[in-house]
């Protein structure tokens, strides 16, 4: 509604805020992803300038590590963050970019294919997990090197990531199913299928959890 504050990036204590929440920074139009370290928060936004923006936890003015990029997808690890490009010409493809906390030029980590984007992030700190809308799943040592492809999907688009010690789960936003795959490669393997669209990942221990429209938290057993 309108009465819902809209531009900020804001922290709230894990036992929960009840609304009192801390205002770090405002004026942030169209966030998407957010990131965080021991130093620093990490976000996207539409505006000022399509930007991946960072700011001190101990507070102070925002400063943007790069613009003039339209992303949604955003880790950080190692010192260094990654984030998906935008893909504003039909023929061409969206890079994954990485750029140093510190600021710096961005480099390409991974091209999709042509008219194809970065669609999902995950990272475990030594490795960073990528997805794309043409249902490559692959991973690129954070420390840099080249990427390698974990599986492919046969009908595409990876909705959503999150890892383990040994796996690697994928949420496919096409015929919406969890699968995983072993870290030191292997067959994908067929965990669940959803019922309905999807959103969020998340695994512990012993089970995977996600979200779908309508409002529903469901765990499902590894």
């Amino acid at each position: 509604g309108s009465n819902i504050p809209q531009g900020l990036v804001v922290a709230c204590a894990k036992t929960g805020c009840c609304g009192n929440y801390t205002i770090l920074a405002s004026g942030q139009d169209g966030v998407s992803g957010i990131a965080v370290d021991d130093t620093n928060v990490y976000w996207t936004c539409e505006s000022p300038g399509d930007s991946v923006m960072k700011l001190p936890l101990a507070g102070g003015t925002p400063t943007a590590l790069v613009t003039g990029v339209s992303s949604t997808n955003i880790v950080v690890a190692a010192g260094t963050v990654f984030f998906e490009g935008s893909n504003q010409d039909a023929y061409a493809s969206a890079p994954l970019l990485s750029v140093p906390v510190a600021g710096g030029t961005p480099r390409v980590v991974f091209t999709a294919s042509p008219g194809e984007n970065v669609s999902a992030l995950t990272t475990d700190g030594e490795n960073l997990y990528f997805g794309t809308t043409d249902g490559v799943v692959g991973m690129v040592p954070v420390a840099g090197g080249k990427p390698t492809t974990l599986a492919m999907l046969g009908n595409g688009y990876v909705g959503s990531l999150a890892v383990d010690c040994a796996h690697l789960y994928v949420m496919t936003a096409s015929d919406y199913s969890i699968r995983s795959v072993p870290l030191d490669g292997g067959a994908m393997t067929t965990l669940g299928t959803l019922v309905s669209a999807n959103s969020g990942l998340a695994v512990d221990a012993n089970d995977v959890y996600w979200t779908s429209t309508g409002g529903t938290v469901v765990k499902l057993a590894k």
